[in-house]
């Protein structure tokens, strides 16, 4: 080494070889800690539809298929009740509560029945609302259960033989709301204060999607304990609402075409707060700040198209498949930001800083092997939101659960490519899980091997330093696994890289 005193510059070659290693290395480091964990699947289990995290993430949950026949909620790994079908699960926002709706199996015993079921345990009519495991109501059918926030209550709606529905809050029914719509979904406002419900009347809108007679989507907002009507939305046809309480608990976002101008619009409670000219908006994302909102306008290339959208939205389909030559743009409190993409754009996640938005930008590509084949691929890019400054990330052929850090200094995600690489990426840098399961970000029904959750949590290692972990659960194989990483900035890792040369004795300093 140099003597003490002595600073000679690197050579030009050097200076080249220098920049290419820093523009190369990786700016953190994740360290597996032995904190990770390992729960196979019961043997009794087929098939899983659902699997997911508790809120929290401490609990989990699982919708299966059973090998006997019927279908059984799993909650930590405990088998509940055995149903002929299960559908609307929904969490507590504290994980302390499920509920969900279940299907018995008929009056008559059929080729469904679960093999050496008691007849009389799984025989009756209709449907059931179970609560926290305990069936709360029956009756011929139910829809758009929710649980309060604080997990004490839950809501549904209970539909009759005549088609009539009424809202059920914590066992009773509520008077005076309507009847004569489907109701879709149910929601509580994080300060348990409020209940909103979201209907659509059993109207034709193909005839004439201008008309006020054809208003089709009706969003109520009402205070959970005294009932009374807070505010009130209305859409032509049954375009998607994404509606949702924002996190504070004091509003309401929606997203759907204006009862009065039939254009795309964005409210909040009932204040208008961006209208577009043409197409629809999607994908509805509401800030932790809750003022702040991002969502995707969809455009079609002839304004006069317009009508194939409304009448796949009036059909419940998606109007994006209606017509190929449409575009998307990112919208971020009333600004389009980035190009029109003439693919698709999805799934807007905030910051918890609210300071910026990572969404799925899809484009269109021929493969190299077949021309005329067209391989859809995807990356995620990081919009700030006061500004136009954009943050591109590597394409995949699958990206899923984009989460960012609780300071928002980091973002993770999971991805796939046809090769069956499996990777976490973390601040654009990749770490491969498990090579050789073909593991692709959405659900494959062959292996049902699945990215499951993704979270940051912050942590104090034995140190007493606050560090920064990422918890990373699967399921593989038959198995959920959890894996647990310490994220290490690039100062930090060179510290203890230099700590472990030194204490092998691989450099010295000559002081």
């Amino acid at each position: 080494m140099a003597a003490r005193g002595e600073t000679p510059g690197p050579k030009p070659e050097e200076q080249e070889v220098n920049q290419e290693k820093k523009e190369s290395e990786p700016r953190i480091t994740l360290e597996e800690t032995e904190k990770g964990e390992v729960w196979e699947i019961p043997t009794e289990v087929n098939d899983i539809s659902e699997i997911s995290l508790s809120p929290n993430g401490q609990k989990q949950l699982m919708v299966t298929k059973l090998e006997g026949g019927g279908t059984s909620v799993f909650v930590d790994f405990q088998k509940g009740p055995v149903y002929r079908t299960v559908e609307d699960v929904s969490w507590s926002a504290n994980s302390d509560s499920i509920v969900y709706i279940a299907k018995k199996y008929p009056t008559e015993a059929d080729d469904d029945l679960p093999e050496n079921a008691e007849t009389e345990k799984y025989l009756s009519k209709g449907s059931v609302v179970v609560f926290n495991g305990q069936e709360i109501d029956s009756g011929v059918s139910f829809r758009a259960a929710a649980v309060r926030s604080d997990g004490k209550k839950c809501a549904y709606v209970r539909v009759y033989d005549n088609g009539l529905q009424r809202p059920v809050v914590d066992g009773e029914e509520r008077r005076g709301y309507p009847t004569v719509f489907d109701y879709d979904k149910t929601s509580y406002s994080s300060d348990n204060q409020k209940i909103a419900f979201e209907v659509g009347a059993p109207s034709n809108p193909r005839m004439n999607p201008n008309s006020s007679d054809n208003i089709f989507v009706k969003l109520g907002v009402y205070s959970d304990e005294t009932r009374d009507h807070i505010s009130n939305i209305s859409f032509v046809l049954n375009n998607k609402t994404n509606a949702q309480f924002s996190p504070d608990g004091r509003h309401y976002f929606c997203v759907g075409l204006d009862s009065d101008t039939v254009r795309p619009a964005v409210y909040r409670d009932d204040e208008l707060l961006v209208s577009g000219e043409q197409g629809y908006y999607a994908d509805l994302s509401v800030a932790p700040d809750s003022n702040s909102f991002a969502c995707v306008h969809y455009l079609v290339e002839n304004e006069k198209n317009d009508l194939e959208f409304y009448i796949a939205m009036a059909d419940n389909t998606d109007p994006k498949k209606v017509k190929e030559q449409h575009s998307a743009r990112l919208v971020i409190n009333g600004q389009e930001r980035g190009e029109s993409i003439h693919a698709d754009i999805s799934s807007p996640v905030w910051s918890p800083d609210s300071t910026k938005v990572a969404a799925l930008v899809y484009d269109k590509i021929s493969s190299e092997e077949n021309q005329d084949k067209e391989l859809t691929r995807v990356k995620v890019i990081e919009y700030k939101a006061s500004d136009n400054s954009e943050l591109d990330g590597k394409e995949y052929d699958h990206v899923s659960h984009q989460t960012y850090s609780l300071d928002g200094k980091h973002l993770a995600y999971f991805a796939s490519d046809l090769e069956g690489d499996f990777f976490l990426v973390v601040d654009n840098e990749e770490l491969h899980l498990y090579d050789e399961d073909r593991i692709k970000a959405s659900q494959d029904p062959e292996s049902q091997n699945r990215p499951i959750d993704l979270r940051f949590e912050a942590k104090k290692n034995d140190k007493g330093e606050e560090v920064t972990e990422l918890k990373v659960t699967m399921m593989i194989d038959r198995e959920v696994i959890t894996r647990v990483f310490n994220i290490i900035g690039m100062s930090e890792s060179l510290v203890r890289k230099w700590q472990q040369e030194g204490e092998e004795g691989l450099f010295e300093y000559e002081g």
